[in-house]
């Protein structure tokens, strides 16, 4: 073997290398990287993925088992879209999936007392598997134990909160 044909077997093992470790790296961020959804409902009706949006029942509620308040604007639901592998690139598609954003304001606090629970949602944002053709969709408020060595291990439940799709 002559130095060009040694230097293009070298190359030809480094650029396999390469892409075996780049596919691994992405087989191993493909996990964390699975739904898309829109930050905004604004950007969900540009995109064309908007569904349907809800009103409270009751606009505000005071926390049962902290002074805090909380002022629930409404609920918004859009098609989810799945990244899907294409190699070492993702692409985004459809999925079957229904992503649903609780848009609201917490006062006079801003700290981690309360959640609001119910299909899969956390910290107000969630993703649920349905057609989404219902009227009520019924929150539960779970809330921090105001007892500080027990804390979210003693959650205590709050209120509901109600949603009704509007027409």
């Amino acid at each position: 073997m002559d130095g060009t044909n040694k230097r293009i077997l070298l190359i030809v093992v480094l650029v396999t290398t390469v892409l075996f470790l780049l596919t691994k790296i992405s087989d191993t961020l493909q996990h964390k990287i699975v739904y898309k959804h829109s930050r905004t409902i604004e950007d969900s009706r540009q995109d064309g993925l908007f569904l349907t949006e809800y009103k409270p029942l009751q606009r505000k509620t005071k926390l049962i088992h902290h002074s805090d308040s909380i002022e629930f604007s409404r609920l918004w639901t859009e098609k989810n879209k799945k990244k899907e592998k294409v190699w070492l690139f993702y692409r985004s598609v459809s999925s079957d999936q229904v992503h649903f954003q609780i848009d609201y304001r917490q006062y006079p606090s801003h700290e981690f007392n309360f959640q609001i629970e119910g299909y899969q949602s956390h910290g107000g944002q969630g993703t649920m598997s349905t057609d989404f053709t219902i009227d009520t969709v019924t929150f539960q408020i779970a809330e921090k134990s105001p007892v500080d060595s027990l804390g979210w291990r003693k959650e205590l439940m709050g209120q509901q909160i109600k949603f009704v799709r509007t027409r």
